[in-house]
């Protein structure tokens, strides 16, 4: 799919439970309806090859997204996987998360929030432990509560020291959840091996 038709089904999995006009999407997008119309084919064949959704066409009223929330996380991280960099991406937030915030995240917040299967935040865990160890600091997951970046030294002194200790080969653009935005630099290839 183009980026085109990317932007129009990450609007219909985002807002699932409204109805979209064409009009209005073609609008959006800086395209005709024409276009849209076209662009929905596509999408429906990709959608029946990936998943059990289907795009719902109301005259009067407009398109609409009929998924289930497991197969809209599915579909994401589908979407995702075709970004270059997303995984790794995806691995630097989290650890950037575990190492600021004070409380743990769930796997299922995680996943949720990354639109990835409980299986893939896992194996992030895994690669995310595996890296911090360097620091003397393990990811610690207790049931019902989460999981957290811990360790025998101070947490804020162990922050420092792995953020001035980050391997300079790749830069990442880290998001954190107040909408900020700092510079990390990491590498997981050597710990996903």
């Amino acid at each position: 799919m183009n980026e085109r038709q990317t932007k129009i089904i990450r609007t219909l999995l985002l807002n699932s439970n409204e109805a979209h006009r064409v009009q209005q999407l073609a609008d959006d997008l800086h395209c005709s309806e024409k276009t849209v119309r076209n662009d929905l084919k596509i999408i429906q064949e990709f959608l029946d090859l990936n998943s059990h959704a289907s795009i719902n066409r109301r005259p009067g009223v407009g398109l609409q997204l009929v998924i289930e929330e497991e197969e809209k996380k599915q579909l994401f991280n589908l979407l995702n996987r075709s970004e270059a960099g997303t995984e790794q991406d995806r691995i630097l937030e989290i650890a950037y998360q575990l190492l600021v915030e004070n409380k743990p995240m769930t796997l299922q917040a995680m996943a949720g929030q990354y639109y990835a299967t409980l299986s893939e935040i896992r194996n992030d865990l895994v690669a995310i432990n595996k890296w911090v160890q360097s620091f003397d600091l393990a990811v610690v997951s207790k049931q019902r509560l989460g999981s957290t970046i811990m360790g025998k030294k101070s947490i804020n002194g162990m922050r420092l020291l792995i953020y001035q200790n980050l391997p300079p080969k790749k830069h990442t653009r880290i998001r954190t959840s107040c909408n900020c935005s700092r510079t990390m630099r990491l590498t997981l290839s050597d710990s996903r091996s």
